[in-house]
């Protein structure tokens, strides 16, 4: 299956209200202090909740001080971390075993590729543009470079995916994708999805 859909950034309630009407896959939260999506553990009171069962909660994060994580995750009910910083596999083993790690791979040239090829630990690689910020950077990388993925740890696509890439994504023909992650351009405002354009995209991804 290559179109599960995770919709990353959420903050408001109103707007994930609307947003989970549309099934995806994954809905992500980031909690680190230097994104503009940031949400805190108040506001994750609020928000996990309101997600239902067949929809996994991601808890994106950025070098987060393991006793920190182990606390978070033993608090709300994630089914996933996102790993944006340097986290090693040493890092992930400390982690509960219902807990299935994403590692994010920022990419700029086929370097980064060769690095993913060698990342045998995660249960999810997450491709996303290399850029000043951990993400959300908002643009892309040359997604042909995927061409020369031959590992066996499945991958989403990210950064900077925006409704017109639709066909282009349709087009991809990468063995071990298994969808797409999208957040800043499909926003009226950081952390606020236009749901329009989410629906139009979900329905049109192959």
């Amino acid at each position: 299956m290559r179109n599960k859909l995770k919709i990353c950034g959420m903050r408001e309630e109103s707007n994930l209200r609307e947003v989970l009407e549309l099934k995806p896959q994954f809905i992500g939260f980031i909690h680190h202090s230097a994104s503009p999506r940031h949400v805190s553990e108040e506001q994750l009171r609020t928000l996990l909740p309101m997600v239902p069962n067949d929809i996994d909660k991601v808890l994106v994060t950025v070098d987060l001080p393991v006793k920190e994580l182990l606390r978070l995750l033993t608090e709300f009910p994630f089914e996933y971390v996102q790993l944006h910083g340097n986290e090693t596999e040493d890092y992930a083993d400390t982690l509960p075993s219902h807990v299935r790690t994403i590692k994010v791979v920022s990419v700029s040239d086929l370097r980064d590729i060769e690095v993913a090829n060698r990342t045998t630990w995660p249960d999810m690689l997450l491709f996303d543009t290399k850029g000043k910020l951990a993400g959300g950077n908002g643009v892309h990388f040359v997604w042909n470079l995927m061409a020369s993925y031959i590992g066996k740890v499945p991958f989403m696509l990210s950064g900077g995916i925006g409704p017109k890439d639709i066909y282009e994504i349709n087009d991809l023909n990468f063995p071990e994708m298994t969808g797409v992650d999208i957040n800043s351009q499909f926003e009226t405002e950081p952390g606020k999805k236009d749901v329009a354009l989410l629906k139009t995209f979900k329905q049109a991804l192959l």
